[in-house]
């Protein structure tokens, strides 16, 4: 499946003829058939999908901003930066330091406060 294709090689740079091909379409028929059915190009799409794998790689904090770019088939941190911003609103940095936060906070509601009851059944391994 195309989607599939997609996702294995956001990394690669890809062409519409290239996806074409992948399907067995010409480049036209491939256009109109994104067209029609996502009301978007194929390239639009597989921009999409970049920049949503970027945003779960910078959730995740484990890579930079330059490897999250390199990831996801951008070979310049600062054009991804440019679309990524202008894709959520927000650069690359912020959206890792902001999801972090909200990551925290869950944690922080989540945890019991120390001394009451199940904290100490924690600390104690029974839960």
């Amino acid at each position: 499946m195309l989607t599939d294709f997609l996702r294995e090689n956001l990394a690669r740079p890809l062409t519409v003829a290239d996806l074409a091909a992948h399907v067995g379409v010409s480049p036209s028929a491939l256009t109109a058939m994104f067209a029609t059915a996502l009301g978007c190009s194929p390239y639009q799409y597989l921009k999409r999908l970049r920049l949503d794998q970027a945003a779960a790689l910078l959730v995740e904090g484990e890579l930079t901003i330059a490897q999250v770019a390199d990831r996801v088939g951008y070979t310049s941190p600062s054009h991804f930066a440019s679309a990524f911003r202008e894709f959520h609103g927000m650069p690359p940095r912020r959206y890792a330091a902001a999801a972090c936060a909200v990551v925290a906070d869950r944690v922080t509601a989540a945890a019991p406060a120390v001394g009451t009851p199940a904290a100490e059944d924690r600390a104690d391994g029974v839960a």
